[in-house]
């Protein structure tokens, strides 16, 4: 009887136009209804999990915002964004500022429960947005607003790179330093399959763990030039700041997006301290290795080979190829040569600008000191 009704349907289907008609409309209606409430579903969720104070709570300039900049607003707003030229006289003119950027804002940290490494730094950086943002530079409250945002993937399960086989390990992996490498080697370490794909299957608690480290400022510059400059048609969502700016000369183009930045924070542009849940308050008691990205990089991952063995030691000569790169006494590889572009768009307006931003890896991550071009330029050498 089923079978008959079913077949009795599909005659009155195909006999009756307006049938056809009203079932059509039904369905297209069931699908909008149906995105609606996914929609409405994904709001809630979103909003819900970024209950954070408003931008004007936050005391954020007054700029609207939405994927364009206008070059007025730059002009109208300009007071409020420029950074006053300080001038120094001495190292220690360089390190009080650095001290003093780092005090006024990521000193918090140490002050509250985003020490306690058992909660969640994303949890902690909303607890400290709640109750103590006032006090904070503007730039400093969006960092933390952006931080805590899923869909700026500061937090991300990618940067969490792992292997079980044959022996655990485990990577925190930070854009622009050379993560692209480091990918190829976790995959093959897992048999060219995904580079955190063991970490379902759980690692044990000691589990040992590295990471590699970059000078903050030539990272930061490095991550500029290949998300706004060399790849600047496809990657405009990393450097949104920069839409609707006809600017060709570098270094007023390079300011422009140091001074927009804090508008909406990008992955690659955070302080490398603040990946991998808070690299600040894990890295010198829960890893077995840090490294530093710079002119002896190679000799680094050498030492990273002798320290954890095979299979990492050859899997790591075939992606880096060492064999041919160690002979020289210096890294002049593809994976460090911004260093070379500094001055080309750096100046000390704006450098005083990025030290700000990334004065907590000069105070809390171990091996980053403040380099020589750097020192010079502050110091108008």
């Amino acid at each position: 009887r089923q079978f008959a009704g079913l077949l009795n349907l599909k005659r009155m289907y195909n006999d009756n136009k307006s049938l056809r008609r009203a079932l059509c409309i039904f369905s297209i209606s069931t699908v909008i209804c149906m995105g609606l409430l996914l929609y409405e579903h994904e709001y809630q969720a979103r909003s819900k999990y970024l209950s954070l104070p408003s931008t004007s709570t936050l005391y954020v300039p007054e700029l609207r915002y939405d994927s364009t900049m206008d070059i007025a607003v730059l002009k109208l707003y300009n007071e409020t964004l420029y950074v006053p030229e300080i001038k120094y006289n001495s190292t220690v003119d360089i390190d009080s500022f650095i001290s003093k950027s780092y005090n006024e804002t990521f000193r918090v940290f140490e002050k509250s429960s985003c020490n306690n490494t058992e909660m969640p730094a994303a949890l902690c950086f909303r607890m400290i947005l709640a109750e103590q943002h006032k006090g904070f530079p503007w730039w400093f409250q969006t960092m933390l607003r952006d931080a805590v945002n899923p869909y700026i993937g500061l937090f991300g399960v990618w940067h969490d790179f792992s292997t079980n086989e044959p022996a655990p390990l485990r990577m925190c992996s930070i854009e622009k330093i050379a993560s692209t490498q480091w990918r190829k080697v976790f995959r093959k370490l897992n048999g060219d399959k995904s580079e955190f794909d063991f970490r379902k299957k759980g690692l044990p608690a000691d589990t040992p763990r590295f990471v590699m480290l970059r000078d903050p400022l030539e990272r930061f510059l490095s991550a500029f030039l290949d998300k706004c400059i060399v790849r600047n048609g496809e990657n405009m969502n990393h450097c949104e700041s920069l839409r609707g700016l006809n600017i060709t000369n570098k270094r007023k183009l390079f300011a422009t997006f140091v001074d927009l930045l804090p508008l909406k924070w990008n992955m690659h542009f955070f302080p490398q301290a603040l990946y991998c849940d808070g690299l600040y308050r894990h890295i010198n008691k829960d890893y077995d290795f840090v490294g530093i990205m710079g002119p002896r990089f190679y000799y680094e991952l050498e030492r990273l080979s002798q320290r954890f063995g095979e299979p990492l030691a050859s899997v790591v000569s075939d992606v880096f190829n060492l064999k041919k790169k160690t002979k020289t006494k210096y890294n002049f590889g593809i994976e460090t040569p911004t260093a070379s572009r500094v001055k080309a768009y750096y100046t000390a307006e704006t450098l005083s600008r990025v030290l700000q931003y990334v004065s907590i890896d000069y105070i809390a991550l171990p091996g980053l000191k403040l380099p020589k071009w750097a020192v010079e330029m502050l110091l108008r050498v």
